[in-house]
């Protein structure tokens, strides 16, 4: 892979004409560098500062919009919140945007947002994760007996797949550099996020994020009448394994909802399951029958979970008043092996 930059040696007085790609690159090399350090876990110090981070982008966020918009803005607060950005050394601008940049710099300022939010929640996730830990059953899941770290798994996940939306929809990124971006987090020998997930006995988180990457990009070219999300609620995941939402609208009227489980497998390409057919769902079982005794099972129980989530939110449509709603449950298998990943 292509260093574009070595964190701490970067001009910050990069020109306009900068792609938006070396940009975020540059971010991304900076951020990851001030957190990893090859020792197991991350410190609150360091939490500490992507926390500060996260509430200095909000804060110049809102004023950049604010002024996009047309509202008053004070001056002073305005260079008091770009003096607290240019103190985190995140941007490689000199000075505050003029207002020709302020476009490009509100979208950049963004998807650092989400960035952030994503490495906030993966260390959460590895302070709690537990190696010993055996998958919850439907029935403990029914119960809400959850383990702290399965919930924290879920909400990093989902973090990353908006990380990565957002770099596909709003940044507009190529797919191969969407994917420099994921290497560069997570598949370096050291000093990176996988090497701090492997030093806490997790070696599958990158492998789930980039499944849901795979997933994600073919569901957008192949059901493009749907907007994909992730779920608005973590619960969502935890308890009925939905790891993306497909949308298709008519005005303000959802018309048909689209629920995604997203499984990662060692097999390249991607295959979808439309759980309402029968010709699917008898592909599926089979599939499921080469499967070890316990894999199996799990899979059994996600399967039935989204099902049955299914049925609930056709439901919850219809007592809303939009009975006529379509709601599908779908099982999507995504290649995951990132480190032999040919695009």
């Amino acid at each position: 892979m292509t260093s574009f930059y070595k964190a701490g040696h970067l001009d910050r007085a990069l020109s306009a004409e900068v792609p938006v790609f070396k940009r975020l690159f540059a971010i991304c090399s900076k951020i990851e560098a001030r957190v990893v350090d090859n020792a197991p876990g991350i410190g609150q110090d360091d939490r500490q500062y992507l926390v500060g981070a996260l509430e200095a982008c909000t804060r110049y966020r809102n004023i950049l919009r604010n002024q996009a918009d047309g509202k008053p803005t004070s001056t002073a607060k305005s260079s008091e919140a770009w003096q607290r950005l240019d103190e985190l050394n995140l941007f490689d601008y000199a000075e505050e945007p003029t207002p020709g940049e302020t476009p490009g710099f509100l979208k950049m300022i963004s998807i650092t947002r989400n960035l952030l939010h994503a490495i906030i929640a993966v260390i959460d996730y590895m302070h709690e994760f537990n190696p010993g830990r055996h998958n919850p059953t439907k029935a403990e899941r029914a119960r809400k007996e959850i383990p702290p770290d399965v919930t924290l798994g879920a909400k990093a996940n989902i973090e990353f797949l908006n990380f990565f939306i957002a770099l596909n929809e709003r940044l507009e990124l190529s797919r191969l550099e969407q994917f420099e971006i994921f290497n560069l987090l997570f598949n370096k020998r050291s000093l990176s996020l996988a090497k701090e997930l492997e030093l806490v006995g997790n070696w599958q988180f990158p492998a789930g994020v980039w499944a849901g990457v795979k997933g994600y990009w073919h569901l957008k070219d192949t059901q493009p009448d749907f907007t994909l999300k992730t779920p608005q609620d973590v619960n969502e995941d935890v308890s009925w394994g939905v790891d993306l939402v497909g949308e298709k609208r008519e005005g303000d009227r959802l018309v048909e909802l689209r629920l995604y489980q997203i499984k990662g497998r060692s097999r390249e390409g991607v295959d979808v399951f439309d759980l309402s057919n029968q010709d699917d769902m008898i592909r599926l079982r089979q599939r499921m029958e080469s499967l070890p005794a316990h894999d199996r099972e799990i899979h059994q129980a996600e399967l039935d979970s989204i099902i049955e989530y299914a049925g609930r939110r056709k439901r919850q449509e219809a007592k809303s008043g939009n009975p006529d709603c379509r709601v599908t449950p779908f099982w999507v298998e995504a290649f995951a092996d990132f480190k032999n990943e040919a695009l």
